[in-house]
């Protein structure tokens, strides 16, 4: 099951694997906000069919994203093939659908990652659409290409410095677009702990001090914002001024603004990756 809020609603999302059959179904019900009745009434139920090959699929994630080919937010889903389906033993296959509306279903492309295991791995959906993740010392990007209508999959190793050992652990808290150019961010520990930055569009990996080093052991979870306006050459880099939102292992909710910490919550549960981001426009 998967949620994601898009147009003022919050749509659900199932898989309907059929046993008995090739038949399988993308369940959609719609649930918008009754102001007063104060509570979500579902408006839609839907079964769209989805026409893949496979005994099995599994949702990884479901967001609003900025489609690049058409300039609009579309609810873009992404799927992989479950466990009963092997193409290849050593990789893993999935899918990007777009929902065109709530009653059909468009296959936008699919890719594969060298990876058997794809359960242990998380992935972070983002504008374009494109997905990210982290795999043995690498940070991975599969785009869609709008020329060639295909999914195309890049990588950069984390642990590329001659003082480096192979295998350096990073941990990847979050991926997003900052002023369009694809970053990836999460912390690496080779004896200390450190902030990292891969910027794909350069192809260039940074250490910056976007949160103390103190935090970075325990950060879980992380949200990253641009700032809502920005004065012209102020900046000297793309990481300026941004807005870090970090969850610790120790129930906080912290807030950073070009390092600095501005605000501090305590979380009421213990699990901060709980935490679920649904950004609603109302008409």
């Amino acid at each position: 099951m998967a949620l994601v809020a898009s147009g003022g609603d919050v749509i659900q999302f199932s898989v309907q694997n059929a046993i008995n059959s090739d038949e399988k179904h993308i369940g959609v019900d719609v649930f918008h906000f009754s102001k007063s009745c104060r509570t979500f009434t579902r408006t839609v139920k839907k079964l769209l069919p989805l026409s893949l090959s496979g005994s099995k699929f599994e949702f990884v994630c479901a967001r609003s994203l900025l489609n690049s080919t058409t300039g609009m937010y579309q609810t873009c889903l992404l799927l992989r093939h479950g466990q009963g389906y092997v193409k290849h033993a050593s990789t893993g296959e999935f899918h990007v659908l777009l929902l065109e509306d709530y009653d059909s279903l468009f296959l936008l492309g699919s890719f594969e990652i060298q990876a058997s295991q794809t359960s242990d791995i998380e992935f972070y959906f983002i504008d374009g659409p494109a997905v990210c993740w982290n795999f043995q010392g690498s940070v991975f990007f599969a785009r869609y290409n709008s020329t060639l209508e295909e999914f195309t999959t890049d990588s950069i190793t984390v642990d590329n410095s001659m003082n480096e050992q192979l295998g350096v652990e990073f941990n990847l808290l979050w991926c997003g677009l900052i002023k369009n150019k694809m970053i990836a961010m999460g912390s690496r520990s080779d004896g200390k702990a450190r902030w990292t930055c891969v910027n794909h569009h350069q192809n260039d990996i940074q250490e910056i001090p976007l949160v103390p080093d103190v935090y970075v052991p325990i950060a879980t979870c992380c949200l990253v914002r641009e700032p809502l306006q920005l004065t012209s050459g102020c900046f000297n880099s793309i990481f300026d001024g941004l807005d870090v939102y970090l969850a610790t292992n120790r129930g906080q909710l912290l807030n950073f603004v070009s390092g600095c910490l501005k605000s501090c919550w305590q979380l009421p549960f213990s699990d901060p990756c709980r935490i679920w981001t649904l950004e609603v426009i109302l008409n």
